[in-house]
Order: C-alpha cells, then sequence, then structure tokens
C-alpha cells in the first residue's frame, strides 16, 4: 500500500539523450534507403491523380508504368491518354482529324465507327481512361517491385541520412537504432498534405518530437512553439474528459485510435479535431512510436476524407527488424 504510485513532476528530465547504442552504419544505411522509398510510395498513394501526371513527365517513370501495364493489357489505356494530351497542341483544323486517328490506333475502331468522333470526344474518354488508371492501375504499379527502381532514381543520393535534422526538437536525440526510419519519415512527411506528428514512447509525457506544416496551418503553432511539448496543450474548457481518458488509455497500451476531439486554435478558436493515434513497433515488439493524424473536422472534403482514411492504413506500424542494433 506504501509503494509509490506516482513521481514528482519535477523530476522529469528537462533535454533527452537516448542510451548509447552501436548499430550497423550499412544496416542503417539500408533501412534509411528502403524508409525513404517506403514513405516516398506513400505520398505518391494520397494523392495518385497528381502524382500520376507528375510521374508521367518523367521518360523512365512512363517507361516503367507502361512494362507494368503491359502484363494486364492496360498499356493502351495510357498511350490512348498520352496521345490525347497532344490534341490541345494542334491546330484546330487538325484536332478533330487526328482524334480519329488515335480511336482508330488504340481502341481497334474502324474508320465508319471513328467518324462519329472528335477531339472533345476523345479528349473526355481519355480523362475517364486516366481517371481509372490513377485510381486503380497506379496504386498497383506503386505496391509492384517495377516501381522501386524509378523511386530510387528520383530520390537520387541518399547517403546524407540526417538531412532532415533540422525538422526535429532540437533537445531530441534519435536513438541510433531508429535514425533511419526517423529521419526518413520525417524529411517525407514534412511536406505530407495532411497533419503528422510524432512522439517517443520512451521519453516521459511524450513530448513530440516533431510536427509537419499542416500541423502549423491547422493549429496555429510554429515548430518552435510546439515541438518538445504533449499535444494536451492543444485541449481547452470544451474538450470532453472521457475522449481525453480514450486517448489516454490508447498511448499507454499502444492501441490505435481514431476519435473526435475539441481542440483549440493557437488565437483561442475551438476546432474538432479528427485524430488518429497510430503505434509504431520495432521487430522486437516493443512500443517505440506514436504517430499522430490530425484534421478540421469542419473544413474536410470528401475527397479529404478519403485520403485520410487511406493515410491512416497505409501508416507504418513496424519498423524494419535489419534496423536493429547489432551490440548494446
Amino acid at each position: 500500500e506504501l509503494l509509490p504510485r506516482k513521481m514528482p513532476a519535477d523530476s522529469q528530465p528537462k533535454e533527452f539523450v537516448g542510451d548509447a547504442v552501436t548499430v550497423d552504419s550499412d544496416a542503417k544505411g539500408k533501412q534509411f534507403k528502403a524508409s525513404m522509398i517506403k514513405f516516398t510510395k506513400l505520398l505518391w498513394t494520397i494523392d495518385t491523380e497528381a502524382s500520376l501526371e507528375k510521374l508521367m513527365e518523367v521518360p523512365e517513370a512512363r517507361e516503367a508504368f507502361h512494362n507494368f501495364l503491359e502484363k494486364t493489357y492496360e498499356h493502351t489505356q495510357l498511350d490512348f491518354w498520352a496521345e490525347a494530351r497532344k490534341l490541345e497542341y494542334m491546330d484546330e483544323g487538325e484536332r478533330d482529324t487526328q482524334a480519329r486517328e488515335i480511336c482508330i490506333k488504340f481502341l481497334g475502331m474502324t474508320g465508319a465507327d471513328a467518324a462519329s468522333m472528335n477531339a472533345e470526344s476523345v479528349v473526355a474518354k481519355a480523362a475517364e481512361f486516366y481517371m481509372v488508371l490513377a485510381n486503380d492501375s497506379f496504386p498497383r504499379f506503386v505496391k509492384s517491385k517495377y516501381c522501386d527502381p524509378v523511386v530510387d532514381n528520383m530520390l537520387g543520393d541518399t547517403s546524407k541520412m540526417d538531412g532532415s535534422k533540422d525538422l526535429i526538437w532540437e533537445k531530441y536525440k534519435v536513438p541510433a537504432d531508429m535514425e533511419g526510419f526517423v529521419f526518413s519519415f520525417v524529411a517525407v512527411a514534412e511536406t505530407f498534405p495532411a497533419c503528422i506528428v510524432i512522439s517517443d514512447m520512451s521519453i516521459p509525457g511524450n513530448p513530440m518530437f516533431f510536427i509537419n506544416q499542416e500541423f502549423s496551418k491547422i493549429t496555429g503553432y510554429s515548430k518552435k512553439d510546439a515541438q518538445g511539448r504533449n499535444c494536451r496543450f492543444l485541449q481547452g474548457g470544451n474538450t470532453e474528459p472521457v475522449v481525453v481518458t480514450k486517448m489516454v488509455r490508447a498511448l499507454r497500451y499502444a492501441k490505435e485510435l481514431v476519435i473526435d476531439v475539441y481542440n483549440y486554435r493557437a488565437e483561442g478558436l475551438r476546432f474538432t479535431n479528427d485524430l488518429s493515434l497510430i503505434p509504431v513497433h520495432d521487430s522486437n515488439g516493443e512500443y517505440r512510436y506514436s504517430i499522430g493524424l490530425l484534421s478540421h473536422k469542419e473544413k474536410q472534403t470528401p475527397d479529404e476524407v478519403k485520403a485520410l482514411k487511406q493515410l491512416r492504413e497505409l501508416m507504418p506500424k513496424k519498423m524494419p527488424a535489419d534496423s536493429q542494433p547489432k551490440e548494446f
């Protein structure tokens, strides 16, 4: 009965330094590169329509996607779309004639069938094909082996692993066995079109050691104002205690949680935060991080709701085994 259950707040450390751990440098480098590829793919799948259009401007990416589509005979849709895009740069008198040629070549139409087609109808058909390619074919491509060389080529030199160090809370020392994971995730997450925060669950108080740009837009707090603090500072007078209890239990027991909570912006305005808490374990099963996704629910569009749901599903839940320390 007399054993202590609670530790005084003033005993919490002011600065956090991870335990000295020696990790094989090659393993860290491999983890960093693999994580960069994984998180870049994740970014592409958040907005497939915009990502596909951008990638199709890169010859190597277009060729890889074309090769992937050939397996299921979908490449003609990509070819049709690519040729239809050229119509807008043609003279008015040429456009309809070329549109019919495209239909004959890529849709297998006869001359008689294609006679009813014009530039406007071909562009509309190309738009239909593009939606299928972007929302069905492209996500499958991103998950395939055909995509890896494309990402690798676009990432370029990944030898400078701590290039994103300045994005992290200055007092946080990234554990050696987590550097590849953390630095790669932060580098990609910084410009995510969704609000992302990360906390190290081994640190008392679970302060956020990283917030991305979107967090500042939604809450009005800068990195300097928010990093190093527990996210409870967003709570206020109307934040429901029962919701807070659910959040605390989810964090404590490493349970994934999606919940609405009243939060407050820097200037005091209340908003409904569509919050997701996602625990991240290492390959030994140890609970290492909590990733938080925040969204201003009152301002969500149907597309944003869909993207947020997809992002929850794609967030990393486990750290690769080859990043574990070789020596302790």
